[in-house]
């Protein structure tokens, strides 16, 4: 009997203390200055307004900004004061491998070509950004000069810029596309490192497709253009004022039989330009390039110009454009030309060091153009030919942004004037018209050239 009894007491305290157990299973516990339950929630989602969460701060947020979107990809080069924007710490590759700014500076090397995404108080290798962001990159260079710019694009396309670089250069990054942007730049055959940029996120940045300087006619001009258009207007030999009027002169005698005349000798020190543009129209003093060691040693390709050099203009169509392709070495080489339908070339000797050769606006659309010697090849030089010489007065230069490619707006305000001037009866640069279009194809011109403008 006293043992059952035992038995009993023993359960029964057993039991006491399972239900003090089950009672502080419950019980409120406390967080810091936050007092928070641990009741699980059936159906209802527990409020977290109150709470105090451990978030880890984004490693990358110092390597970009949000704000307007920029009018190009990446912009050239502005020189860069490192004094005072020195960082503390540099960060390598994708794993952030974490390097004393002072302890990199004191390797060799620092001498080479580096590219970094430069944020407010580091440099890294890599980050990941919002789709829209703007990256601050910079390049250094021990002497500067001309180089180029190259992006890996997530489409799997490779496209370079033709830049001169300070021996601190800032560049910015515009995020447009989603996916791994890889890039680097080189001078006189050094690469740099590489840096990726991995954009992410679903915010669609606006377009910089159509620069603003880019007029499509409004509709009401649309109109007066398609009841009378003065074959004169859109004659080539009509005097046209624009940014690239020194770039090209009208043809006066007989059309050239090739599009691109063979190298003849020419000496730049008796008619020196003042400045050169690169990408961008990045100017610069053709003294301060001539002077630097990337002149002499690579091969370029320049627009000539009364008083400047470029590497882009748009012309009318049936005009001529002198290039100035400069080799330090000179001999056998060959030129090419990227046009709108295809790939064309020509095998030419080249003159050391200095070569002058004609461009005949002949084909509508855009025109790459480089030249090899040695192994070398130039800069490209992009010449956007045009049939109406009011537009070129008002172009922009959407040539340095390579993922574009001729203006597609240009192509409908080309095919709908087109059909207008053939329904209509108006000569198109001396070609008799096709007086058996319709009315009704003119003004399906005009709806083209309304589409054109209206979705510019």
């Amino acid at each position: 009997m006293k043992f059952y009894q035992l038995l009993v007491g023993l359960l029964g305290l057993i039991l006491l203390v399972c239900l003090c157990g089950v009672e502080g299973q419950y019980m409120p516990t406390s967080t810091g200055n936050v007092t928070t339950s641990n009741i699980p929630s059936v159906g209802y989602s527990a409020t977290t307004q109150n709470l105090k969460i451990n978030q880890t701060a984004n490693p990358y947020s110092q390597y970009y900004t949000m704000g307007p979107a920029p009018d190009t990809h990446i912009t050239a080069p502005q020189q860069f004061n490192i004094s005072g924007n020195i960082p503390s710490t540099v960060y390598f590759s994708y794993q952030r491998q974490p390097v004393v700014y002072s302890q990199y500076q004191s390797t060799p090397s620092k001498i080479n070509n580096s590219l970094w995404l430069k944020g407010s108080n580091s440099w890294a290798q890599y980050a990941e950004v919002p789709q829209g962001a703007v990256v601050p990159l910079l390049a250094i260079s021990p002497n500067g000069g001309s180089g180029n710019i190259r992006e890996i694009h997530p489409n799997g396309q490779v496209y370079n810029y033709n830049y001169f670089f300070y021996p601190y250069s800032q560049l910015t990054f515009y995020a447009d596309t989603i996916g791994r942007h890889t890039i680097d730049f080189g001078l006189l055959d050094q690469p740099s490192n590489q840096v990726v940029i991995d954009v992410i996120g679903t915010y669609k940045p606006p377009s910089y497709f159509n620069p603003p300087s880019m007029i499509i006619p409004t509709k009401s001009t649309l109109q007066n253009q398609s009841t009378a258009i003065s074959p004169t207007k859109i004659n080539a030999s009509q005097k046209v004022t624009s940014k690239y009027s020194e770039y090209y002169r009208n043809l006066t005698g007989p059309k050239p039989s090739a599009r691109v005349s063979a190298p003849v000798k020419y000496n730049i020190s008796n008619n020196p330009p003042y400045s050169v543009y690169f990408a961008q129209r990045q100017a610069m003093p053709y003294s301060i390039l001539k002077s630097n060691p990337t002149y002499e040693n690579n091969n370029s390709l320049w627009i000539k110009g009364t008083t400047s050099w470029t590497q882009y203009a748009a012309v009318p169509f049936g005009t001529l454009v002198s290039l100035i392709a400069v080799s330090p070495n000179g001999g056998r080489g060959y030129f090419t030309d990227i046009e709108p339908n295809g790939l064309k070339y020509s095998q030419n000797f080249f003159f050391y060091p200095d070569n002058q050769q004609t461009f005949y606006a002949d084909e509508i659309g855009r025109h790459t153009l480089t030249f090899t010697t040695g192994n070398r090849v130039s800069n490209p030089v992009v010449i956007d030919v045009i049939r109406y010489p009011y537009l070129v007065a008002n172009w922009g230069d959407p040539y340095f942004n390579y993922f574009y490619g001729f203006p597609s707006d240009y192509l409908a305000l080309e095919e709908g004037e087109s059909a207008i001037q053939a329904a209509e009866g108006q000569p198109e640069f001396g070609a008799g018209a096709d007086k058996s279009s319709t009315t009704s194809e003119a003004r399906a011109g005009e709806a083209a050239i309304v589409a054109g403008g209206e979705n510019s």
